[in-house]
């Protein structure tokens, strides 16, 4: 990527990105759509996200192509676009654990306890012997003063500089 000042074709292209031309976009997603894939492949853990990083990062072109000032070519200003946006997804993708990572295939034991299903045959195709328990009234006042609670604590935190 280059940081070539933008060149003629360059600004025609954003003149008419500005002016809301489909053609001009389905060009250029057309021309870039696989580059940026593999550039944001290199900065998060799957094919899934980086295809959502590229997304985003053609919304946030949509987004600032006011701003675009032709100072590089506008490949360069989208790819930067897009290394910014991967950058941080990858970050943050880094800092979570998928929930399926949590269950191994080897993993037998259920999620509910099996008596309180009624034996599958016929007449009982393992229907709840007997349904969950909803909460009454009383729960639901407790739950809410707690909530309440929580959040009077919250809002006497104070935050601390860095």
């Amino acid at each position: 990527m280059s940081s070539r000042p933008a060149l003629h074709d360059d600004l025609e292209l954003v003149a008419a990105l500005r002016a809301g031309d489909e053609a001009a976009f389905l060009s250029i997603v057309e021309q870039l759509q696989p580059s940026m894939l593999r550039v944001a492949r290199m900065y998060v853990p799957t094919r899934a996200v980086a295809e959502e990083v590229v997304q985003e990062a053609w919304v946030g072109v949509l987004k600032g192509l006011d701003g675009f000032e032709g100072r590089s070519s506008l490949r360069t200003w989208i790819f930067r676009i897009l290394v910014n946006i991967a950058k941080t997804r990858g970050q943050r993708e880094s800092r979570t654990i998928p929930f399926a990572s949590l269950w191994s295939p080897g993993d037998d034991e259920p999620s509910v306890d099996p008596e309180r299903f009624q034996k599958q045959d016929a007449n009982a195709p393992g229907y709840w012997a007997e349904p969950p328990v909803s909460w009454g009234p009383e729960e639901q006042l407790l739950s809410r003063d707690t909530l309440a609670r929580v959040a009077n604590a919250i809002e006497g935190l104070v935050a601390k500089p860095a």
